[in-house]
């Protein structure tokens, strides 16, 4: 119980997928906690549709002034942006959509930026408009990446630009030769939550450092 009445303070909104794989509870018995905790007025919170949304109660006058660089700091984390760089043919074997949108999750995490073959943009305007106002670039690494111009070009002009850049792996020979010496993260197959969370601590590691 106690980890749910801390979820307030680690996501404003949080999926029902996400909190059955991290638990192991039904979607039922997650409901129930949720409920019962809402009632006696443990967090406040509402259920929509796959999602809970937690409410956040107003800073009291007596402790605004106290929390004021607090919550400045979490304002300028919230403004943090992901950058993702991909072969287009790796979308589902990284399951990019799914990463990105589980990495917004977290408060610290503001947008997660990736180009998809359905927008209007080409796949350089698109890193020429965001690459430079990110925080730092996850590189999904994989032989299709390494024999990719764009991929290649946007790790290139991250370097340039002087941006942290995680490569993420299957295998470190997929690794471009000249960021092999760069902290990462080997991608597991079989345990998609401890990527999302890893990828999470290592991005704050390195954007913070």
């Amino acid at each position: 119980v106690e980890y749910f009445k801390n979820l307030p303070n680690l996501y404003d909104k949080i999926s029902f997928d996400d909190l059955i794989s991290r638990t192991s509870l039904s979607r039922t018995d997650l409901i129930k906690i949720i409920e019962k905790l809402v009632f006696d007025g443990e967090i406040e919170a509402t259920i929509s549709s796959n999602i809970l949304e937690f409410k956040k109660e107003p800073a009291s006058p007596s402790s605004y002034t106290s929390e004021t660089s607090s919550v400045e700091a979490r304002e300028k984390r919230e403004e943090m942006l992901v950058f993702l760089s991909y072969a287009t043919k790796d979308a589902e074997m990284y399951k990019i959509p799914e990463l990105a949108r589980m990495l917004e999750e977290y408060k610290d995490i503001g947008k997660v930026l990736y180009w998809q073959e359905d927008i209007h943009d080409s796949i350089i305007e698109y890193m020429n408009d965001n690459l430079g106002k990110c925080n730092g670039v996850l590189l999904f690494c994989s032989p299709n990446a390494l024999e990719s111009t764009p991929v290649k070009k946007e790790w290139m002009a991250a370097e340039a630009l002087k941006k942290p850049i995680i490569p993420i792996f299957f295998k470190p020979e997929h690794i471009p030769p000249l960021l092999s010496d760069r902290l990462g993260l080997e991608f597991d197959n079989f345990d998609f939550q401890k990527n999302v969370r890893g990828i999470h601590d290592i991005f704050l590691k390195k954007t913070r450092s």
